[in-house]
């Protein structure tokens, strides 16, 4: 049996009589306070002495179901799956069938689904599904694999497609991504890094900046120069 608390949200299904042998009554829940010889208060203000949060009334699921109130989260369109409606009965006899087939949205009937059984799980494509195909398609197209170890693309006619490892198809390799970098608190996007380095502080990128780009160097420079001015007009 599992009971309210003080911290039991108003407004949650709950069930409530007042002695033992009485017929348990679904109400909502308003809080828990003593009120005489009472401890739980309902909807409409009425005080009960028995209080309960699981369904009474509800079948046992068979076993290897897990319970469920409306369709569960983590459960795949394409999952199969065979479910316990309220009645105690299997849905569709007992048939298995794919999660998007199945209404799960429970109304409190006693056709509603609550408890299910993952019997197959749906297979989840390939990281790199789409590009697979589209190299199948024409295997003669150009591969590009990246080295993380030396940051660069490779070329290739027979990819592997490991799934840690990023891919393109083209003519050329990718464009390289535009590298954002904070240089005494201001961010600048820096032309075409030639070093993949993580740099985790600012003396860091200062550093590359300036070693690896003098251009770019000088313009961080003159904004921050830009910025002091500005301040100083304030």
């Amino acid at each position: 049996m599992k009971l309210p608390d003080e911290n039991t949200p108003p407004g949650t299904p709950c069930w409530v009589r007042d002695t033992d042998g009485q017929k348990w009554v679904e109400r909502k829940f308003l809080r828990a306070e003593k009120c005489g010889s009472f401890n739980w208060v309902t909807q409409f203000g009425i005080c009960w002495f028995q209080c309960r949060l699981d369904d009474p009334y509800a079948p046992k699921l068979p076993e290897g179901f897990t319970p469920c109130n409306g369709r569960p989260e983590g459960l795949a369109d394409e999952d199969v799956v065979t479910v316990v409606l309220r009645d105690g009965s299997y849905g569709c006899n007992g048939e298995a069938k794919v999660v998007r087939d199945w209404y799960w949205k429970c109304l409190n009937s006693q056709r509603d689904i609550i408890g299910y059984k993952l019997i197959k799980k749906a297979p989840v494509p390939h990281v790199h599904h789409d590009l697979i195909v589209q190299w199948a398609a024409d295997p003669s197209k150009k591969v590009w694999w990246f080295d993380v170890l030396y940051g660069i693309w490779n070329a290739t006619y027979y990819p592997s497609w490991e799934p840690d490892c990023q891919y393109h198809i083209g003519e050329t390799p990718p464009p390289p991504e535009p590298r954002m970098l904070t240089i005494e608190g201001h961010t600048f996007a820096a032309p075409s890094p030639v070093q993949t380095e993580t740099h985790n502080s600012e003396v860091d990128v200062e550093r590359w900046i300036r070693y690896q780009d003098v251009s770019a160097y000088r313009s961080a420079k003159n904004a921050l120069m830009d910025s002091a001015i500005k301040e100083q007009l304030k």
